[in-house]
């Protein structure tokens, strides 16, 4: 479908209104589901997420489709135009290998009292500099971290995010008994029209103030500070990262 000798392409999808393909790839025995907008230029396939069989929802605006994990398959319903942190995926009727998303509701879901809900959990609770009027949506600000130490382009975060990722510092610094995460490589990114790196959405959380990027230099050379290793997690892939301690006991600590 894409002209990519290295990944088996399969289970085609056109959205309702036919300007977007979806489709399941499979790259290094791992499989993902794309999508592409016909409608532009230079087609350029955008990951969804780790699964198979893609189906869309009848307005066009979300993409369902299945996940294997260790403890099953689960569906994944993915807000195409949207901003969600997290996937929603809940389990299948049971021995459902194909999705039919015909109603206005996720296919193949029955609505059970001890229906199952992949949901994260946070590890902190943000508390907001600017409070919301009642009725108003909340006034979000970026908050300069400068003057915490951050040497960074750009040393900014959300206030939404900032009381989180100080926290996440000083633990990983005790933990680790050095300061890994006060210098990065970027943080807010300021110019709008910044292009993301191919294969990503022009949506970048980097643009909303929440997203971090750890020094690249310290997985590089002979002794690397950080090791990356993937891991599925419930709907999603996710990524441990594991830190070099200031003090060396043959261990490693991971965040």
């Amino acid at each position: 479908m894409t002209n990519s000798p290295n990944a088996a392409e399969d289970a085609p999808r056109w959205s309702p209104d036919g300007s977007r393909l979806a489709f399941t790839a499979v790259e290094d025995g791992t499989s993902f589901v794309y999508t592409v907008d016909v409608r532009a230029d230079v087609l350029v396939p955008v990951a969804s997420g780790q699964g198979i069989a893609p189906t869309w929802s009848p307005d066009g605006q979300q993409l369902a489709y299945f996940t294997e994990r260790s403890g099953g398959t689960l569906i994944t319903t993915v807000q195409f135009d949207g901003w969600e942190s997290a996937a929603p995926a809940y389990l299948p009727t049971s021995g459902a290998r194909e999705l039919d998303w015909t109603g206005s509701t996720p296919p193949l879901i029955t609505q059970r009292a001890n229906e199952e809900v992949y949901q994260p959990v946070p590890v902190y609770e943000e508390r907001l500099v600017a409070q919301p009027r009642p009725g108003a949506d909340p006034p979000y600000r970026v908050v300069n971290l400068e003057p915490l130490g951050i040497i960074a382009d750009s040393p900014y975060l959300s206030d939404r995010v900032d009381g989180s990722f100080s926290a996440l510092r000083e633990h990983v610094k005790q933990a680790a008994g050095w300061d890994v995460l006060g210098q990065l490589d970027s943080l807010f990114w300021d110019e709008l029209a910044q292009p993301a790196a191919p294969g990503q959405d022009f949506r970048n959380w980097h643009k909303a103030g929440r997203a971090f990027d750890v020094m690249q230099s310290y997985n590089e050379g002979n002794t690397p500070e950080i090791e990356l290793v993937s891991e599925p997690i419930g709907p999603s892939q996710y990524w441990r990262m594991y830190v070099r301690c200031a003090v060396q006991d043959l261990s490693l600590i991971h965040i």
